[in-house]
């Protein structure tokens, strides 16, 4: 399952010091799979991102964990088994997400 991965991998570019190109291609990256299979509200959000990533706009930490929400929800949907989404975000930081939010793949 990629969504995982590309999830850690945007989370990873939101909460570091990543530049804004590396945010974008990591927001495009999870939009592209998203909405390949139907998963619209995923796609949506990380288009937010994306374009607020090329803009120079902070992301907040909330974006984040409107996408993990929105994974949990698609994978519970699916009925995708061994998929975990977690979320711990703290305050919204306009410089960056402070608390790392994750997905995993259950074994």
């Amino acid at each position: 399952m990629h969504a995982p991965k590309l999830f850690a991998a945007l989370a990873a570019c939101a909460t570091g010091d990543h530049d804004a190109k590396a945010l974008s291609a990591a927001a495009h990256a999870l939009k592209s799979l998203s909405r390949n299979v139907g998963a619209v509200r995923v796609g949506d959000l990380c288009a937010v991102i994306e374009d607020n990533a090329g803009d120079g706009t902070a992301v907040l930490s909330s974006r984040i964990a409107d996408i993990a929400i929105a994974l949990r929800d698609t994978f519970d949907a699916l009925g995708i088994g061994g998929a975990k989404v977690e979320v711990a975000v703290s305050q919204p930081s306009a410089h960056h997400l402070g608390n790392a939010s994750t997905i995993t793949e259950a074994a």
